[in-house]
């Protein structure tokens, strides 16, 4: 049987071990605990950017006016509204209108038409027209393109807007390209070109 002294040594001992056994194992439950939260909250915010990337993806309008010339002698002219109707800024370019004549006694498009097609253009500093680089539009913001057309002979024709656009995102207070893959936007209308005014829809 242990003495009293040796007894309270070894219930001491027992405790101390028991104590460092609870410290370690709440230790261990703590760090599981955290990295698990830890984790958790990483994927809740990748998911939360992924979110909001694909809210805040470039988004162009475009829309195409018609306008009718006051005399036959006048080439028909188009108008072109680019909007960024998106919450970034983006950039466009390569913007054309095409024009093809559809023919009267066929059902159907045919690929023997001959294509009109007119770049984006812009007044130099030199007074000429020249093609128009690639412009920047913030969010909310639209622009006007005019393409003045040759003279067209009377009937219907195929109208088609094509332009590229890409997001741009911010860097030192300076625009740069960002990550999205450029976009073609396509509009498109029919164009009646009749005797009397010389441009109609």
């Amino acid at each position: 049987m242990l003495e009293p002294a040796a007894f309270d040594t070894v219930t001491s001992g027992i405790q101390h071990i028991v104590t460092t056994i609870g410290i370690i194992a709440a230790g261990a439950w703590a760090l599981y605990t955290f990295r698990g939260q830890h984790v958790a909250q990483r994927a809740q915010l990748e998911i939360r950017r992924i979110e909001q990337d694909s809210l805040e993806q470039p988004i162009l309008r475009t829309t195409i006016s018609l306008s009718p010339t006051i005399d036959d002698s006048y080439p028909s002219t188009i108008t072109v509204t680019i909007k960024n109707d998106g919450k970034r800024a983006l950039t466009f370019f390569d913007t054309t209108v095409s024009l093809v004549p559809i023919p009267k006694h066929e059902s159907h498009q045919s690929h023997r038409s001959r294509t009109i097609r007119v770049s984006a253009q812009f007044i130099g500093d030199d007074g000429k027209f020249v093609d128009m680089p690639p412009r920047i539009l913030r969010s909310g913001q639209d622009r006007n393109l005019v393409f003045v057309l040759q003279r067209l002979e009377t009937g219907l024709y195929f109208v088609e807007l094509k332009t590229g656009y890409s997001g741009l995102r911010i860097v030192d207070g300076h625009f740069e390209p960002a990550d999205d893959v450029p976009i073609r936007a396509v509009d498109q209308t029919i164009l009646c070109i009749s005797n009397k005014t010389g441009s109609g829809k």
